[in-house]
């Protein structure tokens, strides 16, 4: 039969897989950035900024590189429709 100590070491080692896969991995890889590669815009000859100033757009959240062509693909819209989006901003902009 199997004894108090390997039962419990089973379900001790089910719940850290648990864990892992639900918390820990996003934490230590999402979070802390570990191995995650930086790279400076010196890197890419063919970047070129541009600040975009246009009224409506000041609300950009996921951004996309297209990398043959260099486009940047944003997902935006104005502050007064983001908050649609996130209620949450109304708290986070009346600050």
């Amino acid at each position: 039969m199997v004894n108090l100590a390997s039962k419990i070491a089973i379900v001790g080692a089910v719940i850290f897989g648990v864990l892992y896969q639900l918390i820990i991995k996003s934490f230590i890889f999402d979070v802390l950035g570990y191995a995650r590669v930086i790279s400076p815009l010196e890197h890419f000859d063919k970047v070129r900024c541009q600040k975009i100033t246009e009224p409506g757009l000041e609300a950009c959240e996921h951004m996309w590189m297209h990398e043959p062509t260099g486009h940047l693909y944003m997902a935006c819209s104005s502050s007064k429709g983001a908050i649609n989006w996130v209620p949450a901003l109304v708290f986070y902009l009346s600050l």
